[in-house]
């Protein structure tokens, strides 16, 4: 779980996938909605269950989340391509 100042990032178990799945929740604990990998334009989104209303700081925090995930896999993926051709 990643805490911030205005939100909670909380890994959800996603066995047997590569990708991960995160819920949002603002730190009095109200769900706010998930981030999660769309294969149609490969890389991580977020998406919201309901109507909330979003500082720019709150959306500051998320974006930069999405950012680092976003990131992280595409390291991944050059890794592991990497450690194929070098098999």
């Amino acid at each position: 779980m990643a805490i911030k100042k205005y939100l909670q990032f909380i890994e959800v178990p996603n066995t047997g996938k590569k990708t991960k799945i995160f819920k949002i929740k603002n730190n009095s604990g109200e769900y706010l909605g998930r981030i999660f990998w769309y294969v149609p334009w490969r890389q991580y989104c977020w998406q919201s269950d309901r109507i909330s209303v979003w500082s720019t700081d709150c959306d500051k925090q998320r974006t930069e989340f999405i950012d680092e995930l976003n990131k992280k896999h595409k390291e991944n993926n050059k890794n592991n391509k990497s450690n194929k051709n070098n098999s």
